[in-house]
């Protein structure tokens, strides 16, 4: 798969996916390209940045992502053990990016569920994508009421 195209994807915020995954696929990726790792660490350098790191767990970050430290920009995981040492990390809410996976708790409905009923509750011709769904969209009872009748 080209690079360019793993880029796309990664920079996608339709991904539903947690970030130690895109991590994994993306080592992955690069360990089945001819030559293996060594042969792919330009293309890597390139898309760790794409990676937001400090959405990992620091356990996670130690067993999964630290091996590969010499594919990751220098200032790129200072940052994200800076993040974990600190007990407090005060960031402007600009300099961080919303979580990819969106969760949704529940066996009935999934993410592009919830996104086709919300456009059905809104009354938009064509559904919301995934990404458009807030955290705070909460179903009330005229909701309920409005899907009834129909």
């Amino acid at each position: 798969m080209d690079v360019k195209i793993i880029e796309s994807v990664i920079k996608s915020n339709e991904l539903a996916i947690d970030e130690l995954s895109v991590w994994k696929y993306l080592i992955k990726w690069a360990e089945n390209q001819p030559g293996g790792l060594d042969c792919a660490k330009q293309a890597l350098e390139s898309l760790t940045p794409l990676v937001r790191f400090v959405s990992i767990s620091a356990d996670s970050f130690y067993e999964k992502v630290k091996p590969y430290k010499r594919f990751i920009p220098e200032c790129l995981y200072e940052e994200a053990i800076w993040a974990y040492v600190q007990l407090t990390v005060k960031r402007s809410k600009k300099d961080l990016k919303d979580p990819r996976a969106k969760i949704i708790d529940s066996r009935y409905i999934t993410l592009h569920h919830a996104a086709l009923l919300s456009g059905w509750v809104d009354r938009k011709p064509t559904a919301y994508s995934t990404s458009q769904i807030t955290d705070s969209r909460v179903f009330t009872m005229q909701d309920y009421e409005v899907f009834a009748l129909q």
